[in-house]
């Protein structure tokens, strides 16, 4: 080690401080700058939207509208980054990408070159139209898809005058396809599957527009986790499981994501649950949008789809899905007022018809109830989550509801068996459908 540092110090001067900055510079560029769209320029356009809380109080927020210029895109992770110098640090935007693509660049290995921009190696695009980024390496997830991703664009699209491209890398040989066709149909833009590239990054020359997050979540704050472990010690299946309400009779192994804990298990028996529970506020006009963009969609199908007034969801093929009804049978025998449908055989024109006639919509816990934002307000949503399947049970879908003024209601079937089957008792749904004058 001594030897070391006197090599170190017979470097001349000059030569320690060409080595003293190249070190500086390679620390420069390992680092990523996170900033929020409103640290990087102006907006192009200002719209406010409306958010309703728990409490029945509502406030507004505005959305701003960005166009930015030499965009790179990190495809792993779907980050979009800017360098305003080949010696300058790049700066992420937040509100690109992964939700969690600032821990995800950071900690997992794969996306560790997400903030080293090779330029010789990135290919640049420039096309004939402004661009948006849409669901760039997202989960083609289709709840998630319907609900997080499209009241964005369907934002975007409603404020922009101007004809634009949509960039994206989801599947299109499914529902999610079809919206697309549906959207090219209402608004001025098309759809483009991004090109494959052997490079981390691409260039885009090209003007491209981005729109900030929508949807408000509350991750990290005190009074967030205080509501998620009282909602947690208040859930009505701890007592129904037969699990303890003590705080220090829970051990919560992860912290990641919008969910704290996401999972925790029982010491005394080893026990893990999985913890769904997180707080959004879904913004009313985005939503509405939405619903008034499936009202347009719906009118050339409402004669044919008019008798769709009470669905019950099925979850179609028992080895494919995750979970599923076992005695779905007695439900169909004790309850034929009810029409059962699986929304995967219909196309998503069909659907979208079917849920705004939709009066009552049951089901099993699953990516169904995404067609509740086409609903009418006040129509009816029930919600059967199999007993321990999330803890506590999973406020998604009721937040949804919340947003578009619908009623909702969860009811409780048996533990998830071997299987990945449940039983719901039918009596408790019938009685509750009588009380609400569904049958």
């Amino acid at each position: 080690m001594v030897h070391l540092l006197s090599k170190i110090r017979a470097i001349p001067p000059y030569l320690a401080q060409r080595l003293k900055d190249r070190r500086a510079q390679r620390r420069k560029l390992s680092q990523l700058h996170i900033r929020p769209l409103r640290d990087l320029g102006h907006p192009l356009k200002v719209v406010s939207f409306k958010y309703e809380l728990d409490s029945g109080d509502s406030y507004l927020d505005s959305v701003g509208i960005y166009r930015l210029d030499d965009v790179y895109l990190h495809i792993n992770t779907g980050l979009c980054l800017i360098q305003t110098a080949p010696s300058d640090w790049p700066i992420g935007i937040r509100e690109s990408g992964f939700f969690e693509y600032q821990e995800l660049s950071l900690r997992q290995p794969r996306f560790a070159k997400a903030n080293h921009i090779s330029r010789s190696r990135c290919p640049e695009y420039q096309f004939d139209k402004p661009c948006f980024i849409f669901n760039i390496n997202r989960h083609g997830n289709y709840f998630h898809f319907l609900i997080d991703s499209f009241p964005r664009l369907i934002a975007l699209l409603n404020t922009i005058d101007e004809e634009i491209i949509v960039l994206h890398q989801l599947d299109t040989d499914g529902p999610i396809g079809e919206y697309f066709k549906l959207i090219e149909s209402s608004y001025k833009c098309k759809f483009l599957n991004l090109p494959s590239s052997d490079s981390e990054h691409i260039k885009i020359t090209t003007p491209t527009l981005f729109i900030e997050e929508i949807a408000r979540r509350l991750v990290y704050s005190p009074d967030y986790l205080k509501h998620t472990w009282n909602h947690l010690y208040q859930d009505p299946q701890l007592l129904a499981l037969g699990l303890p309400s003590d705080k220090d009779k829970w051990h919560y192994t992860t912290k990641y994501e919008q969910v704290y804990p996401k999972l925790f298990w029982l010491q005394s028996t080893k026990t893990y649950f999985k913890n769904g529970f997180a707080l959004w506020h879904y913004s009313v006009t985005s939503m509405d949008s939405v619903f008034q963009w499936g009202t347009k969609i719906s009118l050339r199908k409402d004669g044919a789809l008019s008798d769709c007034q009470h669905i019950f969801i099925v979850r179609g093929n028992r080895s494919a899905v995750k979970r599923f009804l076992e005695n779905e049978d007695e439900l169909r025998d004790s309850l034929p007022e009810l029409r059962y449908i699986d929304f995967a055989e219909f196309p998503v024109e069909d659907q979208i018809s079917m849920a705004r006639n939709c009066s009552t919509l049951i089901g099993l816990t699953g990516a169904g109830f995404a067609n509740a934002i086409y609903m009418k307000p006040g129509s009816l949503v029930i919600d059967i989550t199999p007993l321990g399947f999330l803890l506590p049970a999973t406020n998604m879908v009721e937040n949804v509801c919340k947003a578009r003024g619908l009623r909702y209601h969860r009811l409780f079937s048996s533990p998830l068996d071997a299987t990945l089957s449940s039983k719901i008792d039918v009596a408790d749904l019938e009685n509750f459908l009588k009380e609400e004058g569904v049958v």
